[in-house]
């Protein structure tokens, strides 16, 4: 049971850094750089890269 517990405490962590993040380039993407693929690309990698990390990270254990 502590092991799924852990678990859930990582998932979580990860998904709330992805879900900041995800408001961090959203927010200002919608206002100023509105189809401009510099913003959104780079965006986009920032955003996955807490879902990359934490698959990393348990493809480790």
């Amino acid at each position: 049971m502590r092991d799924r517990s852990r678990w859930f405490a990582r998932y979580q962590l990860m998904f709330g850094c992805a879900g900041l993040l995800h408001a961090a380039v959203i927010t200002p993407g919608t206002i100023w750089f509105r189809g401009d693929l510099a913003w959104w690309i780079p965006g986009a990698a920032v955003v996955a890269l807490p879902g990359l990390i934490g698959a990393w990270r348990e493809a480790q254990r």
